[in-house]
């Protein structure tokens, strides 16, 4: 019997919670070394207790963030420095300072976030669902994982804590950080999804790279919803399934314009203008299941929605100029509505 995942045989047979499973030699030392670090470690949960519940919801997300332009720093720090030990000593002190920024000062974040939403709904979920768990923290790389409902929380924690470094620590550098997430089914196979939230993180990066030679401090973030097995890199499987001319994202997270069409509290904006028109849950998926068909049809849908409110059409046209855009807001927010949106 084999591994449809790894192509690799089953070894043995293992006792698992209330059932056995099925382990490939490889999976079977993973699996060891894992339960000894859960051992060492009371910070490393086991993914599956940290969804809200099994057969009732099982999402979690990978959030992949990395420092924007590290490289540029370091060049102009060292520019004109020839001695080794000035170079040498200058990097450690831009090392130690990164770390804290990044690695310290940012986890800090995190926990009191953690902190918030267990106070905030308290009583409502298990105590494992506002968890955080750790995969990398490195310099100006973060990688983790936490339930998918409160991905946007742990972002916008982590993406402003950076941005605010230099003002908080009055630190001789700024810096910033761009992110992506994956969002997936807590038994989905954990390296795609880290691919996936790694390759969304390149695209957020893309907003800041490119702008005339500038150093571009701002955080942006683009995330995935995986729905199905579809294979290839982010960029193919939207491509394949209709969606790239349908996406806004990247969303402007922290630093930049607060005006901007593309910073993310135009979503929250919109979350609370089609509440006060109470637009129901059914009428926003549609739209965006429409205008994933094409734009007439997103349009039309967009159109008998806005005749069942009084007023919503008015108001629409003198907050959201470009009906296209609009779309495409509309269409990222109807596929994170009851994750990010969605009260109850």
């Amino acid at each position: 019997m084999m591994d449809r995942n790894t192509f690799q045989p089953y070894s043995c047979v293992e006792k698992y919670e209330d059932g056995l499973v099925r382990l490939t030699a490889e999976a079977q030392v993973k699996r060891k070394r894992g339960q000894e670090i859960s051992r060492e470690d009371p910070e490393v949960q086991i993914l599956d207790n940290m969804i809200i519940g099994k057969g009732e919801e099982s999402l979690l997300a990978v959030i992949h963030a990395d420092g924007n332009n590290m490289g540029i720093k370091i060049s102009k720090m060292l520019e004109g420095k020839t001695d080794y030990d000035t170079c040498i000593s200058k990097m450690r002190e831009f090392t130690e300072i990164t770390a804290d920024a990044f690695s310290v000062q940012g986890v800090q974040a995190l926990e009191k976030c953690r902190d918030t939403l267990q106070e905030k709904y308290k009583g409502k979920y298990e105590e494992g669902a506002f968890l955080f768990r750790k995969i990398i923290t490195d310099g100006d790389d973060m990688t983790f994982v936490c339930n998918a409902r409160f991905a946007m929380e742990y972002v916008q924690a982590y993406l402003k804590s950076v941005q605010d470094y230099q003002k908080k620590n009055m630190s001789e550098w700024m810096y910033s950080s761009c992110a992506g997430i994956c969002i997936f089914h807590s038994h989905y196979p954990f390296s795609r999804v880290y691919s996936m939230a790694e390759q969304a993180c390149e695209n957020a990066k893309k907003k800041v790279h490119g702008r005339q030679n500038k150093i571009i401090e701002e955080g942006w973030l683009d995330f995935h919803y995986i729905h199905n097995g579809i294979g290839g890199d982010l960029d193919s499987v939207r491509k394949r399934q209709g969606t790239e001319r349908c996406i806004a994202r990247p969303w402007l997270i922290a630093g930049g314009e607060a005006g901007n069409i593309l910073h993310y509290d135009r979503l929250t904006e919109l979350n609370s203008l089609l509440n006060e028109y109470h637009v129901s849950r059914s009428d926003i998926k549609t739209i965006g299941n429409e205008f994933e068909d094409s734009l007439s049809c997103g349009r039309q849908e967009l159109v008998r929605v806005n005749g069942h409110h009084k007023g919503l059409e008015n108001t629409i046209k003198e907050k959201y100029s470009d009906q296209e855009q609009l779309l495409k807001m509309l269409y990222d927010f109807s596929e994170v509505y009851d994750l990010w949106f969605k009260e109850g």
